[in-house]
Order: C-alpha cells, then structure tokens, then sequence
C-alpha cells in the first residue's frame, strides 16, 4: 500500500514456510512510523522508522507444514 492515512492497521494470515515481512518508507515529509510483527499471538519484532524518507522492515521465519505438524498441527 502506498500514501495511506494514520494510524493504520493490517492484519494478513501468512502460510507456513513463507516469511513474512513489512517494509514501511516515509514520505518527504518525513515523521515516525512502526511495524510491528505478531506471529500466532506471540511478538517477533518492531522497528520504527523516522525522518525523511526513513525506512524499516519487519520479518521473521514461519515453520514449515512439516514441523508444524511434529508439534501438534498447525495453528
């Protein structure tokens, strides 16, 4: 997404075995903006970016269906 208004929230469900990741980037006008990343309920991570054109990337390896499934089924 590009140009959105604040605050703003998005919540995606990623597959196992893809990684997830959020890339944010100010504008010229620059400010503060974060990404923070939640994998089944538990925090991974949070960067924040700030100033001109600041940028930040959150992400974070999922398992695969294969361990998932070693370890009770996927969630």
């Amino acid at each position: 997404m590009t140009n959105v208004g604040l605050p703003w929230k998005k919540t995606v469900s990623v597959p196992l075995g893809a990684s997830p990741i959020v890339n944010v980037t100010l504008g010229k006008k620059g400010g503060t903006a974060s990404c923070t990343l939640t994998v089944r309920g538990k925090h991974v991570q949070r960067a924040t970016a700030t100033g001109a054109f600041g940028r930040t990337t959150c992400s974070s390896e999922l398992p695969t269906p294969e361990a998932s499934a070693a370890l009770g089924g996927a969630q």
